[in-house]
C-alpha cells in the first residue's frame, strides 16, 4: 500500500479501515514495527513498576501504546505516534 503522496489529518487517518496496521507520523503512514521479545518484555516491566507508582500516588494512568489525542491550540494534537507507554494524569485530562 503506497500512500505515503497524500498528507493525512487525523480524522482521515482514523477513518481508514487498515489504520491498525500504520502509524500516522507527521501526516505520513508508516508501517507498524512488531516490538521483539526483549523489547516487549522491557515494556511490560516498566508498565508495572510505572503502574503501581501511579496508583499510589494517584497520578494517573499508565497503558501500552495507547492511542491518545490531545488539543494544542484547540487542533487535535498527537505527541508521539511510537511511544510504548503512555501515562496520562487523571487531575489534568478526561478519557474517553
Amino acid at each position: 500500500m503506497n500512500r505515503t503522496a497524500h498528507q493525512f489529518s487525523l480524522q482521515e487517518f482514523l477513518d481508514l479501515p487498515d489504520s491498525d496496521r500504520y502509524e500516522l507520523v507527521e501526516g505520513q503512514l508508516k508501517p507498524k514495527i512488531l516490538p521483539k521479545y526483549k523489547r516487549s518484555t522491557l515494556q511490560l516491566r516498566l508498565l508495572i513498576a510505572l503502574n503501581q507508582w501511579c496508583e499510589q500516588q494517584k497520578y494517573g494512568r499508565v497503558r501500552p501504546e495507547w492511542g491518545v489525542v490531545l488539543k494544542r491550540q484547540q487542533k487535535d494534537w498527537v505527541p508521539c505516534s511510537r511511544s510504548d507507554l503512555c501515562v496520562l494524569r487523571t487531575a489534568t485530562a478526561s478519557v474517553e
